[in-house]
């Protein structure tokens, strides 16, 4: 990995301190990779011991620029939460601009699945028409068109992967990782929709593999890519891997569609969850067929695996209180 991740020349992660950033900075540490963090999170040294560290805005144009000058290949992971959608897309252009100009070469951004929405197909291909619901969708699907239209203009090669809902090491701003937190603690943990329902999720670590190799490969850019879960899984079998893991039962607490509506007259975040409640009613399953084929032994680590690790993570890490400007994946 390591003679292979020199191809990349100088790599960029944008929105570095979310899950996806600090699993992406932990193989360039690892591998003694030429890379640079740039986040509004301070200090970017203290999670990225090795990297050039940044602290930018992504809304400020003139950050951005600095930011991205002398870098070849850009991961684009900016954190936004549902109540601040609407900056993602500043957040784009500022990106594509500023990679066009400093000669960027390769543009990889991560986002989810809320630019397919509401779906009819048992599994969603990249062939499957875009149905945003609600705010976030939208604005998820004009990044993806922005980006995806950037392809080869000024010698920079763009490429969207989608992927469901992530959990595992630093990922605490998911909701899958919010649940683990609470039923570790004892506390009654907040599930959304049915429990008999099949859902997918994906250890944050196999994202950042995938992500590296699939950057590596220059004809797999000028497209969108799905990454799914490690197979599908209920609600109630996913509670009883939470219990193993922790070894004491699981306390749920069932959050329906009119709680969401209620909670959400007075708190944002809670209308922006009502908003893509349809998305938990129904089973999202990612078609990632075509990656499969592009990338051989695509890694995924089994639930019971990645759950038992990230309980292991999170008792070695209790949760700190989140920086307010911190730009993590916090709608994933």
């Amino acid at each position: 990995m390591c003679v292979e991740l020199n191809r990349l020349r100088t790599i960029g992660v944008l929105g570095a301190t979310g899950a996806i950033g600090r699993a992406l900075g932990d193989v360039f540490e690892q591998h003694d990779a030429d890379y640079r963090v740039v986040s509004r999170s301070r200090p970017l040294t203290a999670c990225f011991p090795h990297a050039d560290a940044v602290p930018a805005d992504l809304l400020d144009a003139a950050c951005v620029e600095r930011a991205v000058t002398g870098l070849e290949t850009i991961f684009f992971a900016p954190g936004i939460a549902r109540t601040d959608c609407e900056n993602l897309v500043p957040m784009t252009r500022n990106v594509l601009a500023a990679a066009a100009r400093a000669g960027v070469r390769r543009l990889v951004a991560i986002t989810s699945i809320a630019a397919y929405g509401v779906t009819a197909a048992e599994r969603v291909s990249e062939r499957h028409a875009h149905a945003p619901s609600g705010r976030e969708g939208a604005v998820r699907n004009e990044q993806e068109q922005l980006i995806l239209s950037a392809h080869d203009a000024h010698g920079l090669r763009t490429l969207v992967v989608h992927l469901p809902g992530v959990y595992g090491p630093h990922a605490d701003r998911g909701f899958v990782n919010h649940f683990m937190r609470e039923a570790l603690a004892g506390k009654a943990a907040p599930y959304v929709g049915s429990t008999a329902l099949p859902h997918e999720y994906l250890f944050v670590p196999d994202a950042a593999e995938t992500l590296i190799r699939l950057t590596m490969d220059d004809g797999a850019f000028g497209r969108c890519w799905n990454l799914g879960g490690a197979g599908t899984i209920t609600g109630d079998e996913f509670f009883a891997q939470v219990e193993l893991a922790i070894g004491h039962s699981v306390r749920v607490h069932h959050v329906n569609k009119l709680m969401l509506h209620t909670l959400g007259l007075f708190i944002g975040f809670a209308r922006e969850s009502a908003e893509m409640f349809e998305l938990a009613e129904q089973s999202v399953i990612l078609d990632d067929s075509a990656l499969h084929a592009r990338i051989a032994n695509v890694h995924k680590t089994s639930y019971a695996d990645g759950i038992a690790r990230t309980i292991a993570w999170m008792r070695e890490h209790p949760i700190a209180a989140p920086d307010r400007h911190d730009n993590t994946l916090r709608a994933s």
